[in-house]
């Protein structure tokens, strides 16, 4: 494919244009969106929308821990400071009582966030697959 430019002069300006580098680009940026569009779909989570029931149709209530900066508040039971062996007691008396496998973990703006995560991680370990979290 040429072009051919007229400069006004007697001669003219002929350029080449090379397609093949064009066609290069566009074969890799295909590749990249469908690789992109593939992860995308694989690295969806799965939310849940409704609350479990219980056998008369009332909604269930979903436990809660609470993180402040003193304590950690496992539904009405208070933990002082970062015991992390009380506070995984406590975890597994939740999952005992047997409301289901989620779990919400709420904490105060001022919480560390290496907390909130190790609360989160022991509340997995414990039994609770979905652990949801959210500020106070």
């Amino acid at each position: 494919m040429g072009v051919s430019f007229e400069t006004g002069r007697a001669r003219s300006v002929d350029a080449e244009t090379n397609l093949v580098p064009f066609i290069d680009v566009m074969s890799c940026l295909v590749a990249f969106l469908l690789l992109t569009a593939a992860w995308t779909h694989t690295a969806q989570l799965k939310v849940a929308t409704r609350a479990g029931e219980r056998p008369g149709g009332v909604p269930r209530p979903t436990p809660a821990i609470v993180l402040t900066r003193e304590a950690v508040f496992v539904e009405d039971r208070r933990i002082e400071g970062r015991d992390y062996e009380a506070l995984g007691r406590a975890i597994d008396a939740l999952a005992e009582r047997g409301d289901g496998p989620t779990v919400d973990v709420r904490a105060d703006p001022g919480v560390a966030y290496q907390d909130v995560v190790a609360t989160m991680d022991l509340a997995i370990a414990h039994g609770f697959a979905d652990v949801r979290y959210g500020v106070r």
